[in-house]
């Protein structure tokens, strides 16, 4: 089998530093899981991935965000993919406390004048919002 190698680095949004010990898991979509493991300390991890076919990457770690991609391979091998960056994004850095209460920060939501109905672009930005918090809120369960 023809295969190509990728190295991934994993950052935080926050501070830009390196994230160690994240979990990293490859799966071919029809398949499933082909490989896991985690980031060094340095924050790199390397994956060989099968040509000809669509992978999917997915990076966590506790109190971080959750960030899955998918990638498509040709019939061909190419160079090794390098410095490929994943940014996570830290919880803590969506956490405000308000007179000693813990709050999640969230943008303003607009709405048109005298209508119920929020803008297209709130809407967007309000759904990414959302299955962010969500996120949170399941690993802190």
């Amino acid at each position: 089998m023809i295969k190509l190698t990728a190295l991934i680095f994993g950052v935080s949004t926050k501070t830009g530093d390196p994230i160690t010990l994240a979990s990293v898991e490859l799966y071919d979509v029809e398949i499933g899981l082909l490989e896991a493991g985690k980031t060094d300390e340095t924050g790199y991890f390397k994956f060989v991935l099968p040509c000809d076919k669509e992978n999917k990457m997915v990076f966590f770690k506790p109190r971080f965000s959750k960030k899955e991609i998918f990638i498509t391979t040709g019939e061909n091998p190419e160079e090794a993919s390098v410095n490929n960056m994943i940014y996570l994004t830290p919880f803590e850095s969506l956490v405000v406390k308000d007179e000693g209460v813990e709050k999640i920060k969230v943008n303003p939501i607009y709405f048109e004048y005298d209508k119920s109905d929020i803008t297209p672009r709130a809407e967007f930005l309000n759904l990414r919002s959302s299955q962010t918090h969500m996120s949170l809120s399941e690993s802190l369960k």
